[in-house]
This record gives structure tokens, sequence and C-alpha cells, in this order.
């Protein structure tokens, strides 16, 4: 038998610690992604995941039963995200005076494939602030819907279909530019 996301959060909550193991499966690489996409370091990445299913873990009875698991999920991971963002940008800046060798950077990791081609893309998107990399990557990547994006985000559909077309006309602005780059 095969369990909603929902259904075993609900079976967690009350203790069911396999449903747990169910959700980590179903989540770990989609959040792990989630979060590569958004970091510069794949321990950064490492840790965020790690810190989502944390605060899952903690914030399992308050999780309220017919809201979306997945909306949910990726609202903590989103947060969790731009915490280590914030520790991963000082630290850059700290070290960018000083010797970078321990530091582990890869910008390569966005994963839009809808947009441009995969080896090209961290080019495209170093346009982007982090808060609209992580909206075009929710929407475009992992598919979610403006009405989850709302809810993550706490704003109105509307603010976020104005948003991601921003977003996506600064993409493509940034694009051309890179294109022309290219051409000289």
């Amino acid at each position: 038998m095969t369990f909603s996301d929902e259904e075993l959060m609900v079976m967690f909550a009350a203790g069911t610690m396999a449903a747990f193991d169910m959700l980590y499966e179903r989540y770990r690489h989609r959040l792990f992604r989630f979060a590569r996409s958004c970091l510069i370091s794949v321990s950064a990445a490492e840790d965020a995941v790690q810190d989502v299913f944390m605060r899952v873990i903690r914030s399992a009875t308050q999780y309220r039963p017919g809201y979306s698991f997945k909306s949910w999920v990726f609202q903590i991971a989103a947060n969790c995200i731009r915490d280590i963002g914030r520790v991963e940008r000082k630290m850059i800046c700290r070290n960018s005076h000083n010797d970078t060798s321990g530091l582990e950077i890869d910008d390569r990791s966005f994963h839009v494939r809808r947009i441009v081609a995969a080896n090209e893309l961290d080019q495209y998107l170093k346009v982007l602030e982090p808060d609209e990399r992580m909206l075009l990557i929710l929407r475009e990547y992992e598919g979610l819907k403006t009405e989850t994006l709302a809810d993550i985000t706490g704003t109105s559909p509307g603010n976020i279909r104005v948003r991601l077309h921003r977003i996506r006309q600064k993409l493509a602005a940034g694009r051309s530019a890179v294109d022309r780059e290219g051409e000289i």
C-alpha cells in the first residue's frame, strides 16, 4: 500500500518512525538538488538537507493535516537555505581577502534545464539574486505551482507570477549579455 506524503507525516507525528523513513527517501534527493542549486558548496547543501529533516522531526506535531507536505517541507528548506546562504556569503566575504583554498566552491550547480543547457546555466544565473534563483528553481525544476510558491514565500499568487515574469526577463537579459560576450 502506498501512502501519500500527508498520510505519512500524520503517521510520523503519531510516532511511526517508518513513516519518517519513507518521507526521507522520497524527499532527500529533491531537497539536496534544491539546496545545491541555491548554495555554493556541496557541504552547505548537505547541511541544509540535514537541517530540514531535523526541523521536520522537531515540528512534526505542528504539521497541519490537509496542508500539502511538499509545500511545508520546501518552505522549511527555503528557510534553511536562506540561513545557511547568509553564513556562506559572510564566510566568502571574510575569506576573499585571505586564502580561499579551503573553500569548496562550485557554481555549476544550477539545474533549470528548460531555460538553457546545463553546462551554460551557471553563467546565466549569476545575474539573479539568491531568492530569485530559489523561486525560479522551485517553479521550473521542482514544478511547484504558483499557489504553492505563494504559500512558501508568504505572498499572493499574483505577486509570484509578477516576480517570475521579472526573473525570466532578467535571466533572458543576462543570457543575451553572456551570448554577446561569447561573440567577441
